[in-house]
């Protein structure tokens, strides 16, 4: 029974080549002339990160991804640079509208402060206008 697993095992290693960065490529389509492995894992795991879940890759009524194909070193760089782009956009917005709101409860509270600290009707109508 073990020689036998053993032929089995070894029959199985002789048909199936061992992985490394050429059959990685070869199976994926890469050449080295328009990607290289590491740029298209790199934006493999960026696609992975954007797009958790099936819903988010897929489009099940048209059965389209929504995904960006990327095929070369410019595409991942391009989908890279866009997602550090709309995580910065969002990351600002987000710190304007805080600030924003910040300033404006500060304003708020020196106005109500005015408020109740004015000396007669006639300023506290005054700081109500």
């Amino acid at each position: 029974s073990t020689s036998l697993d053993e032929y089995v095992v070894e029959e199985v290693r002789a048909a199936v080549p061992a992985f490394s960065n050429d059959v990685f490529c070869d199976k994926l389509g890469l050449s080295g002339d328009r990607m290289d492995t590491t740029t298209f894992r790199v934006a493999q795991l960026l696609q992975g990160l954007v797009y958790r879940s099936k819903q988010l890759r897929c489009n099940d009524e048209t059965e389209k991804m929504r995904v960006e194909d990327v095929q070369t070193d410019e595409d991942c760089t391009a989908f890279a640079k866009g997602l550090v782009r709309d995580v910065y956009f969002q990351e600002y917005t987000s710190r304007v509208k805080l600030k924003e709101l910040d300033e404006k409860a500060k304003a708020v509270s020196h106005l109500v402060e005015k408020l109740l600290n004015s000396s007669d009707v006639m300023a506290f109508v005054k700081l109500m206008q």
